[in-house]
């Protein structure tokens, strides 16, 4: 028994090294990888003149903002977006953090707003990111 405890701890502090070692080389090839995609993004951006991607930031509105002024002004931008080729926006809403229970406010009538566009055809469809404060639209 007395010969186990070090061993154990020796096979510990190997385990530990080789967890650190592989643990670096993770973040190593995750760097890279990020390297090469920021790499790629911007000769891609160079080479084919890439577009920024349409926002609408409705974080500053807060709840004084109508149902028919949102609709309106998605639809304004949607019309846009399309004749400048684009295929999906983005729409800012915030996280909540300044609000009471820390709740996004617009949040339900956006998603009230997308829902009809997409029962309509307007959009194709939406992902509701709003633990990030943002939900993107597909057309």
């Amino acid at each position: 028994m007395a010969l186990f405890i070090p061993r154990l701890k020796i096979l510990f502090l190997i385990l530990t090294f080789l967890g650190v070692g592989v643990l670096l080389s993770f973040y190593y090839v995750l760097f890279l990888d990020i390297f090469n995609q920021y790499n790629n993004l911007k000769r891609m951006d160079s080479n084919l003149n890439i577009k920024p991607v349409p926002i609408i930031d409705c974080h500053q509105l807060g709840t004084t903002v109508s149902f028919d002024f949102l609709k309106d002004l998605f639809l304004e931008t949607i019309v846009e977006a399309k004749s400048n080729n684009n295929h999906y926006l983005q729409i800012i809403v915030g996280k909540g953090l300044h609000s009471e229970n820390n709740e996004p406010v617009l949040i339900y009538r956006v998603r009230t707003i997308l829902n009809g566009f997409v029962d309509n055809g307007t959009i194709k469809n939406y992902v509701d990111n709003t633990t990030n404060g943002y939900l993107i639209i597909y057309f």
